[in-house]
């Protein structure tokens, strides 16, 4: 799955003569299915009083790529798998950052080694997440 810019608008679509759905995005269409996740590392939880949680959507009219501009599908780099409760990243560390970072740590080698260096990674993944707690 894709962002949900590309996939709510055509995913929802609120009746325009029932009042009841003002504020709302309204229903989904029927060729799609969603499913609203919990979140635990988020407090999210999709079974509350007041639902909250990541909004999951499948459906063979989804986003799978930029009509005739493979270049622009190229860029896009998170992919959500709908078998897994995560998603994955690819990280382009910033050398300047990651060659001081190794300095400070005792830790040789180029850049191409740095990334690979398997306590780089550990302390990139470790920034990842203390940023996503501070931020919520």
């Amino acid at each position: 799955m894709i962002g949900l810019t590309e996939t709510c608008a055509g995913t929802f679509v609120s009746l325009p003569n029932d009042l009841s759905m003002l504020g709302t995005v309204g229903p989904p269409v029927p060729n799609v299915d969603v499913r609203l996740e919990s979140v635990p590392e988020m407090g999210y939880d999709a079974l509350s009083e007041v639902p909250r949680g990541e909004i999951c959507i499948k459906g063979n009219t989804l986003f799978s790529g930029y009509y005739k501009r493979e270049d622009l599908t190229e860029e896009i780099w998170v992919y959500g798998n709908s078998f897994e409760s995560f998603l994955v990243a690819i990280i382009n560390p910033n050398k300047q950052a990651l060659e001081h970072w190794a300095e400070l740590n005792g830790i040789t080698g180029d850049f191409s080694t740095l990334c690979e260096n398997p306590k780089a990674k550990e302390y990139i993944l470790g920034e990842l997440t203390k940023i996503g707690k501070e931020k919520k």
